[in-house]
C-alpha cells in the first residue's frame, strides 16, 4: 500500500491519502475482516481520490442499470453492462459503492462479504492496473 501511494502521489498529498492509509492498515489488524477487504477497499478508495472511480449507476451506453439482472464490467468504459452470462449482480455493484465511500471497518458486518469479495477483488485489481497503478 505504501509503495502504491508513493507511486501515485507527486511531491505532496493531502490528508485524505494519509487517512486512507491509516484505515487500510488498521483493517489488516482485525481478525474478523475478510482477507481481501483491505486491498479492495484501499484500491477503490484510492481510485475515488484520484478521480478514476467506475460508474456504478449507469451502463456503458449511459442508461441506468436495471435493479435485477446479471452484469459484466468493461474496463475500457469503466462501467457495467447487462449480460445473460454475467458474473456480477446488483448486490456486487452496491457493495462496490459502499466500499468506495466508507471505511473498511464499517463493512465487516456485511452479510456474505467474503463471498462477494472473491468476485470483486480480481475486478478491482484490474481496474486499478488500468487507471491508477501498474504493479
Amino acid at each position: 500500500m505504501l509503495k502504491i501511494i508513493n507511486r501515485v502521489l507527486e511531491d505532496e498529498g493531502g490528508s485524505e491519502f494519509y487517512d486512507l492509509l491509516v484505515d487500510s492498515l488498521s483493517i489488516l489488524d482485525k481478525l474478523s475482516a475478510p482477507k481481501d477487504l483491505a486491498e479492495t477497499s484501499f484500491l477503490l478508495q484510492l481510485m475515488r481520490l484520484l478521480g478514476h472511480l467506475p460508474n456504478f449507476t449507469h451502463d456503458v451506453k449511459g442508461a441506468g442499470l436495471p435493479k435485477d439482472g446479471q452484469f459484466n464490467f468493461s474496463i475500457d468504459d469503466m462501467a457495467f453492462f447487462v449480460s445473460p452470462s454475467g458474473q456480477l449482480t446488483q448486490n456486487h455493484i452496491k457493495l462496490l459503492r459502499l466500499i468506495s465511500h466508507n471505511p473498511a471497518e464499517a463493512l465487516i458486518a456485511v452479510n456474505d462479504l467474503a463471498n462477494y469479495l472473491k468476485d470483486l477483488t480480481p475486478l478491482v485489481r484490474q481496474m486499478s492496473r488500468q487507471y491508477v497503478v501498474s504493479f
